[in-house]
């Protein structure tokens, strides 16, 4: 915890269980006054009101040569990630997201059909309950467009791809891990992106398979040569569940390998980019 006399820095940096270094930093922003450290607290002085602008990291590495890890500690580029927005207002720090954000958002507009004044003035979860009966057709609409809001929001390059419970879900212990389960659920939400005007959100899926693909190979080659055959096989198959870090759980799937180079394929029918099909057609 560190000032300049009026800001405030906050790091937190340690270690999991499993070696994956992590960090959190909040830089604190006030308007009006000062905000200082004090004994381990934060002395808020003349303070109107405050920003809280949070940037967090890992080492992860999607690499299984080098063990997913990258062993350099975030924290420095944690605090250098969140020194380096400029801002004079909430509104124009978020301005910069919102821009971002439309700028795949309004690619694509959808009308399934039109709702009643009556309807289009409830709640979405009343609505939800009242189509039962009566077909809200904007709600249809609605829906498709809030599909896209999530797949903007959990899989831009240089993340990890949507996961089971996505990464907004408010709990540290969701069910099934929140990880990745190959016998429908991450194929349901990849199954959109491209046809939903989305491209640019396939590019953490891709990353991902390229870089669990080698361990996936291994486990394939262990399950499968041995005791039966001494002749090596060709491809890689998965089981119901993995992670990010190589390891998969639950009983195989061989359908889930052909579900992933489904959708390696399907991109491509959609971009037609040849450099991307010789980066895929290895695996």
């Amino acid at each position: 915890m560190h000032s300049n006399g009026r800001s405030c820095w906050i790091t937190l940096a340690n270690k999991l269980p499993n070696g994956r270094l992590f960090a959190v930093n909040v830089r604190i922003e006030p308007q009006g006054g000062t905000v200082t450290p004090s004994n381990g607290w934060l002395d808020f002085n003349n303070v109107d009101s405050f920003l809280l602008i949070i940037t967090a990291g890992t080492d992860y590495l999607p690499d299984a040569q080098r063990s997913f890890r990258t062993g350099i500690n975030p924290a420095a580029d944690c605090k250098a990630r969140g020194d380096g927005l400029s801002w004079s207002s909430f509104d124009t720090l978020k301005a910069a997201p919102v821009k971002d954000y439309q700028r795949l958002f309004n690619r694509q507009s959808i009308d399934l059909g039109s709702s009643t004044d009556v309807q289009l003035a409830k709640d979405t979860f009343q609505r939800v309950t009242d189509n039962k009966t009566t077909p809200d057709l904007a709600l249809y609409g609605l829906y498709y467009q809030f599909g896209r809001y999530l797949m903007i929001s959990s899989s831009r390059p240089g993340s990890l791809p949507a996961n089971l419970q996505g990464i907004w879900n408010n709990s540290n212990t969701p069910p099934w891990n929140r990880d990745y389960h190959t016998d429908i659920n991450v194929q349901m939400c990849y199954w959109l992106n491209d046809p939903a005007g989305l491209g640019e959100t396939f590019e953490p899926l891709l990353t991902l398979l390229e870089s669990q693909i080698p361990s996936w190979r291994t486990l394939t080659q262990a399950k499968v040569r041995k005791p039966r055959t001494s002749t090596p096989v060709r491809g890689w198959t998965v089981r119901v569940s993995h992670n990010i870090d190589g390891g998969m759980g639950w009983e195989w799937v061989p359908s889930g390998s052909a579900w992933y180079a489904w959708h390696l394929w399907d991109h491509y029918t959609y971009t037609l980019d040849q450099e991307y099909l010789k980066r895929v057609y290895p695996l």
